[in-house]
Parts: C-alpha cells; sequence; structure tokens
C-alpha cells in the first residue's frame, strides 16, 4: 500500500521480538506532540472559553487536512476505516499550517460485501465520554459498526470545535449517554457565524448517514470556500486601488 500521504502520520515498520515476550511495536515518522485537543484546551485556559478562535483561513486549512487525510484512507481498497477520529488523534505541524492523522488503534477495513463486526462500537463505548462526544449517533445501534459515514460524522463535529474554538457539548455532555437524545443532539451553529460554512459541517453530521458526503466531496466544498473568499477579498482590495 502506498502510504505517502501528508495528512497521514506516515508507517514506516514494526518490530515484534516475540521470543523476548515483547509486544509489538509500531514505527511512525517522527511528529510534533502537539495535538489540536491540547492547542485548543490551551487557547481555552489562556482567553476563556468561547473568547478565541483560529482566523477563517487557518480554520479551513485545518478542516481540508483532516479531511484529505480522511479522503485517502477511505480511499483504500477495502476501505479503511479510522473509527476513533477526535482531536486528540489529530496532530498539528510545529508551524501550525498543517494537520495529520493519528493513533489508528480502533482502525478497521471494511469489506462492503460482508457484514460489519460490531466489536469496534463496545471498544470505543469503553472509551468514555470523551471519544463518545465525536461518535455517530447510529453507533448505538449495536448491530452498527464503524464505517465512512460514521468517521465523516465524526470530521463534521471536530470542524465545528475547529471554526468555533470550543469544545461541542462542554455544557451537556450528560445528555450523550441517553441514546434517544443523542440522535438530535448537535452543537450551536450560530456559534460558526458562516453559512456556508455551517452547510457544509451539518450536512456532514446528517441524521441519516447515507445523506453525508464523503470526505473527498467536503475537501472539495472547503477548497471552493476558500477561493470564494480570496475572490472577495480581491474585489474588496480593488476597490481601493
Amino acid at each position: 500500500i502506498n502510504w505517502i500521504c501528508r495528512n497521514i502520520v506516515q508507517f514506516q515498520g514494526f518490530i515484534n521480538d516475540e521470543l523476548a515476550g515483547q509486544r509489538p511495536v509500531v514505527l511512525t515518522e517522527m511528529v510534533s506532540m502537539t495535538s489540536l485537543a491540547d492547542f485548543l484546551q490551551e487557547r481555552q485556559t489562556l482567553y476563556g472559553e468561547g473568547q478565541w478562535r483560529p482566523n477563517r483561513m487557518v480554520s479551513l486549512g485545518w478542516c481540508i487536512g483532516m479531511e484529505k487525510g480522511l479522503a485517502f484512507l477511505h480511499s483504500r481498497q477495502p476501505p479503511l476505516i479510522h473509527s476513533d477520529l477526535k482531536p486528540a488523534n489529530l496532530i498539528l505541524s510545529e508551524d501550525l499550517t498543517n494537520i495529520k492523522i493519528a493513533d489508528f488503534g480502533l482502525g478497521s477495513s471494511v469489506d462492503h460485501s460482508e457484514a460489519r463486526d460490531p466489536s469496534v462500537w463496545e471498544r470505543q463505548r469503553n472509551f468514555g465520554t470523551g471519544t463518545y462526544r465525536y461518535m455517530a449517533p447510529e453507533l448505538a445501534d449495536r448491530a452498527c459498526a464503524p464505517n465512512e459515514q460514521t468517521d465523516v460524522y465524526s470530521s463534521a463535529i471536530i470542524m465545528w470545535e475547529i471554526c468555533t474554538g470550543m469544545m461541542a457539548f462542554s455544557h451537556a455532555i450528560h445528555l450523550l449517554a441517553d441514546e434517544n437524545v443523542r440522535k438530535f443532539l448537535r452543537p450551536p451553529v450560530d456559534r460558526i457565524g458562516w453559512v456556508p460554512l455551517i452547510n457544509v459541517i451539518e450536512a456532514a453530521w446528517h441524521q441519516e448517514p447515507s445523506r453525508r458526503p464523503t470526505a473527498s466531496m467536503i475537501c472539495d466544498q472547503l477548497q471552493g470556500l476558500i477561493k470564494q473568499s480570496q475572490t472577495r477579498f480581491q474585489r474588496f482590495r480593488s476597490c481601493f486601488l
């Protein structure tokens, strides 16, 4: 498999010394130790909750990087599902210009011709509300296993956090335990303040999984928003030249 993707932490190899009684060790490229979760938490601590957010171009850049990485995984044959996408598993470059998807501890491949194994959902449930926060509501049904659409839902919640600088459901975490409430509970989109971006995010966390766009489609939509913003800026700038 060709794993060359700048938005995925690169696999370098593994060490498997069973004779020494040691567990296999996965080797990856050396990356910054700053996760998106750490970065956003530091800003909240410094400025206060809801008082800071990245500027629009930085936000879109991070969202695009995440979706590119996700699209790469989903384009493999068979598709690779991350299953535990969250800010703690997104690594920022030292200059904050790039983002990489890491930690495939729950990752799995999907064979669309076979029944999906729901056991990953059970493992995810045991990780607590930190992971629960980003989990697609349909996974509450134990007959449903993680797939491309559940990864996309997770990415939508993360996009909301990137664009608002806040943690989703921070004041309603107790409601996530109620499966009937979780189906319809979403973060408040008014905090994003940009309708075209709101439309992208709302489509990605749509209640009906089949109506969610693919990660590749989201990436194209976000890149289109950047072009729109740049065009409007150039028009605005030309008025003063």
